[in-house]
């Protein structure tokens, strides 16, 4: 993949009486390794940051986020690796079924993607 874009979002861990930010990097691995921070601080209690629209991957195959306190940030962080995935349905039939103009209804069908699995 080249570039992605989206939400990212993440469970609070079960302990987390002194959680004051948490921090998302794209990294090289699952430690963190080569990263670089994706936006700014974002407050406990608020678990998702948005990726710009066609952000440029570059050499990132990890998403990490590390939990912050007041005195430090978290030596190890909780990691996802980047599985940019596409699948693609096809012949989508809508019969209309509804008589009336401007007004919708039945089912639309489709064929499942080859690949379906992600």
């Amino acid at each position: 993949p080249e570039d992605l874009g989206g939400q990212i979002t993440w469970e609070r861990p079960s302990d987390y009486t002194i959680i004051t930010h948490y921090i998302t990097y794209f990294a090289n691995d699952t430690a963190g390794g080569g990263r670089s921070q994706l936006g700014s601080y974002v407050p406990f209690g608020t678990n998702t940051i948005t990726v710009p629209i066609d952000f440029t991957l570059g050499e990132f195959t990890h998403i990490v986020v590390y939990t912050t306190s007041d005195l430090v940030e978290q030596t190890t962080p909780q990691f996802f690796l980047i599985n940019d995935t596409i699948s693609i349905v096809r012949n989508i039939t809508f019969p209309d079924e509804d008589l009336d103009a401007d007004e919708l209804g039945g089912t639309v069908f489709w064929t499942e993607p080859y690949e379906w699995s992600q």
